[in-house]
């Protein structure tokens, strides 16, 4: 074969890799896929002002929603986990876990899969909830908090990431996991100094896992090697720099930002930096989405969502709103839908960042949205999940 037919090969061979990395596009789990990139289909839930449903649990809930064939899927630190209905929010079932349960599940093959505040990866089955199989991954390693009196400064558990028939997942006992989706069988496990509560991402070939221990790891999807780590800068208020933002794999970046109020862009073949930004004085531990060739994320105490130039770091546009964010964005169409310290959720234009809708809870949204057939879902502190909509306006009279 010529030079010519091997190239064209080598391309067709990275688009496919490329491709195979958002397979399961079908967005059934956290992010929407296992690049992460937080992007849903159409069409956009508008202006958010009407509550199509509203369901209330025992406790907060800091899990985000997932949406497949009809259903919505979420747990509750009230350890309960919840099937519920998505055009009416009447619960098809629940199951009790054997703590809070603050994963985002992901679905597949009349599975349904997620992870306990106790370190337990349950496999459920979507017709009634019925347990398939359970797996302990481990007992927490300490962390300690640079906010004691909250007890909540670790907000989440790692979400399963599916891909080929497997499950990334890390735990609180430091280890990125890969299990058999199917029987939950261990494949591999890498060890990192410090709980791994970020949510695995893939480009096909490498997994990407940040860890409270500072460093973004890169390792094999077959084997587990570490093909390459890099640690986060720390500064003096987090010198360890947790990351506990989910990466986003796209442009041949992995992009995540830590508690070191830095947001990250590294080459994905080489874990050299690309570029970084600092928020000043926020962390960063929402996770980044991306749409073309920009990439959006929210700060905490900068209470402002902003996108970027993915190539560059250069900013776009950035959008006060006087709240903090915690919540990852989600983008539909042309609009941008995230949560915030205000709760319920908001509205901006992808092409300015221009509020153009919101709907207010009585609790922080410190979930993320799930877009699916114009509507988004999004859970609360007040211990409820939302299904927000567009509200059709009368046409002006005369």
């Amino acid at each position: 074969m010529g030079r010519l037919g091997l190239c064209v090969l080598a391309a067709f061979a990275l688009v496919s890799a490329v491709q195979a990395a958002e397979a399961p596009v079908v967005a059934t789990q956290f992010r929407g896929g296992p690049a992460h990139l937080g992007v849903f289909a159409g069409p956009p839930a508008g202006n958010l002002d009407k509550v199509l449903w509203r369901f209330q649990t025992g406790h907060m809930v800091s899990a985000s929603p997932t949406v497949a064939d009809g259903v919505v899927y979420v747990g509750s630190r009230d350890g309960y986990f919840y099937a519920l209905d998505e055009a009416t929010g009447r619960p098809r079932w629940k199951v009790r876990a054997d703590a809070g349960v603050t994963s985002s599940a992901a679905i597949s093959d009349g599975l349904v899969w997620f992870q306990s505040d106790a370190n337990t990866l349950y496999a459920l089955h979507v017709k009634d909830g019925s347990v398939a199989w359970k797996r302990g991954l481990g007992s927490s390693i300490a962390f300690v908090s640079a906010y004691p009196e909250s007890g909540l400064a670790d907000y989440w558990t790692s979400s399963p990431m599916l891909y080929g028939g497997r499950l990334y997942i890390g735990g609180g006992d430091g280890a990125v996991h890969a299990l058999d989706a199917r029987t939950g069988k261990p494949l591999w496990t890498y060890q990192t100094k410090g709980r791994v509560r970020a949510t695995p991402a893939t480009d096909g070939e490498r997994v990407y896992a940040g860890s409270f221990d500072g460093v973004m790891y890169a390792l094999d999807i077959n084997t587990g090697a570490l093909a390459w780590s890099f640690k986060t800068q720390g500064n003096d208020v987090f010198p360890v720099g947790h990351i506990q933002s989910s990466p986003a794999v796209a442009d041949g970046k992995v992009i995540f930002g830590s508690r070191d109020f830095r947001l990250y862009a590294l080459d994905a073949r080489t874990g050299k930096e690309a570029w970084k930004l600092q928020h000043e004085g926020s962390w960063i531990i929402s996770s980044p989405a991306v749409s073309g060739e920009a990439v959006c994320i929210g700060g905490s105490d900068t209470q402002m969502e902003q996108c970027l130039d993915i190539r560059t770091g250069k900013e776009l546009w950035r959008t006060g709103i006087r709240n903090n964010i915690f919540s990852s964005a989600a983008i539909a169409g042309e609009r941008l839908y995230t949560g915030s310290f205000m709760g319920g959720a908001v509205a901006f234009r992808m092409s300015d960042g221009q509020i153009v809708g919101f709907n207010i809870a009585d609790g922080r949204s410190n979930s993320s949205p799930w877009i699916d057939n114009g509507v988004l879902f999004i859970g609360s502190d007040n211990g409820s999940v939302y299904a927000f909509a567009d509200k059709p306006h009368d046409k002006p009279k005369g």
